[in-house]
């Protein structure tokens, strides 16, 4: 007979990979759907799985969204999800048609630790957020205007906190009135010529005409790509008499691109934000806000525990699952969960790892610890920095320090974060 339509949640792209790699070699038509495929090819199995035409996706969480089909089979969870949110919203997509269908999940704990790790990760340092509030110091020690801009990127280089973290911190920087948000541009356009410059002179007369070829002019250009010099051209068209603002130029090479003459291409998005003049409390308002993220860090591993806890119920798992988004109106047993079928599930317990005291900090640190002395006159790396090395989590500095290279990197990814964490501490201590 016909495969029945089902989703497979995978936590990362490589498994999702793999695993439709794996059921494809068992026979099943599975394919994978992630976030990094080209924009045609999942917009392709989309489509074929919306009419039918594949049977099985694999798909990561954040792609699991757009897929709206009403006769879903089989929903099953490879890695654990995120949380009982989660959770309950991804096994709503199954059977909403109203005919029966089944969720599974192979729960067991290995998988544990990449879902606190992806919590850990996301905590910023204190010194991070340190940084951050000094660079807007800065920006109030500076001549009237308090105007500090940014480009994301490069403040997540140097303040080594990721972008989603970053966007959390200034939109609570926002809510405490400390910044405001007024605008934002690309800070570097270029473009290249897809028919001649002197057509594109051609094509307008006048004043526009002008305006064309000093564009052209100011331009620098290298063997195919052309930048865009916007002080240069607004400085030559004061002189000359043409409107040359950064606005109309925008506008101008935006018409270019739809018009198919020149290729657009805008680099990094500067982000303008309005400064308060009070000043701040730098080390109270930092403690205060690494305060939130831990707190935030603490409330999504008591949700990830939440989560096992449903899974390791001997109530029935509907009832589990309504009282915990607090209806007290479901029945206290569903009559098909595995608990009501008479199968309580236990998670087997990880397998057991040699202790921590057991590894050499020296020989899994040192040459991180040296290298991060060098690029920083002789700093230490904090807690946190040091813990995410072991365990493998990227950090934007880590590029920088190129960390992946270094022996130690993930070596011990195995082990929960918060105990690392708590042997890291205790050594770091002791060479201060």
């Amino acid at each position: 007979g016909r495969e029945q339509p089902s989703v497979v949640y995978v936590t990362q792209q490589q498994s999702a990979e793999q695993l439709a790699t794996a059921l494809a070699r068992h026979g099943l038509d599975a394919r994978a759907y992630h976030a990094g495929l080209p924009t045609e090819t999942r917009d392709t199995i989309q489509r074929q799985f919306m009419t039918g035409e594949v049977a099985c996706i694999v798909a990561t969480i954040a792609f699991g969204m757009g897929i709206d089909k009403a006769d879903i089979r089989n929903v099953v969870h490879f890695d654990l999800p995120k949380s009982v949110e989660n959770y309950s919203q991804e096994i709503g997509r199954a059977g909403r048609d109203g005919r029966p269908s089944d969720c599974l999940v192979l729960a067991n704990r290995d998988a544990l630790n990449v879902l606190e790790n992806f919590v850990y990760g996301d905590t910023p340092e204190r010194d991070g957020i340190r940084r951050v509030l000094e660079e807007i110091a800065a920006v109030q020690d500076g001549s009237g205007e308090y105007r500090w801009e940014l480009t994301l990127n490069a403040l997540s280089q140097h303040s080594n906190i990721r972008p989603l973290p970053l966007k959390t911190l200034l939109v609570q920087l926002e809510l405490r009135g400390v910044i405001a948000p007024r605008f934002s541009y690309f800070a570097e356009y270029r473009y290249k010529y897809l028919r001649e410059p002197e057509a594109l002179v051609a094509t307008f007369e006048g004043e526009r005409q002008r305006f064309v070829q000093l564009l052209i002019e100011t331009s620098s250009r290298a063997r195919t790509w052309c930048s865009v010099d916007f002080d240069a051209l607004y400085q030559r068209g004061i002189k000359a008499g043409i409107n040359a603002e950064r606005s109309r130029v925008v506008s101008a090479l935006e018409y270019f691109n739809d018009k198919g003459w020149i290729m657009l291409e805008s680099k990094q998005m500067t982000e303008v934000y309005a400064v308060t003049p009070t000043p701040l409390g730098i080390d109270a308002l930092s403690a205060e806000l690494h305060g939130y993220f831990k707190a935030k860090e603490d409330s999504e591993i008591a949700r990830i525990n939440a989560m096992l806890a449903l899974f390791e119920s001997d109530a029935c798992l509907s009832h589990r699952l309504a009282r915990y988004f607090g209806d007290t109106q479901a029945p206290e047993h569903c009559g098909h969960c595995s608990v009501c079928q008479g199968q309580v599930a236990r998670l087997p317990p990880p397998v057991p790892l040699p202790p921590l005291e057991a590894q050499s900090f020296a020989a899994l640190c040192g040459e991180l610890i040296a290298r991060h002395q060098a690029t920083f006159g002789g700093r230490l790396p904090g807690v946190e920095l040091v813990t995410r090395f072991l365990c493998g989590i990227a950090t934007p500095l880590f590029t920088r320090l190129k960390a992946r290279q270094i022996k130690g990197f993930a070596q011990l990814e195995s082990y929960p974060y918060a105990e690392v964490r708590r042997w890291v501490a205790g050594h770091l201590a002791g060479d201060r």
